[in-house]
């Protein structure tokens, strides 16, 4: 990891079977490990600017036997945290974004279903 103005660091996490159709059980199952993973980061770098980006897997009929699927990416602001004091609310309002993108999305008609996460 380098530490200067450069530096960008990725972080997969994948959750369990039992969540993967319910985006707010997701949520709170992945919670305290990102914030493990922020408080690590905050921890070396001091300060960090991050965001999250949520895969799914959407389907639609497109007619009586044909369904079509699609993965999209949810995303939430890019937001920087300076102290401890601040990683669970960066979460949280991460999560709310994610969330209203989300069903901002379904409630548009667009015919388009949560398959899994």
């Amino acid at each position: 990891m380098k530490h200067a103005l450069d530096v960008f660091t990725t972080h997969e996490l994948f959750h369990s079977n039992i969540v993967s159709k319910d985006l707010k059980e997701c949520f709170k199952e992945m919670r305290p490990r990102i914030y493990n993973l922020l408080s690590i980061e905050l921890d070396v770098l001091n300060s960090i600017k991050w965001y999250m980006v949520v895969a799914m897997e959407m389907s639609r009929m497109i007619s009586d036997d044909e369904e079509e699927t699609l993965t999209t990416h949810f995303r939430s602001n890019c937001d920087t945290v300076l102290t401890q004091d601040f990683v669970w609310e960066n979460i949280d309002k991460g999560f709310d974004k994610i969330t209203n993108s989300f069903e901002e999305f379904i409630r548009r008609g667009s015919g388009w279903t949560l398959k899994k996460l």
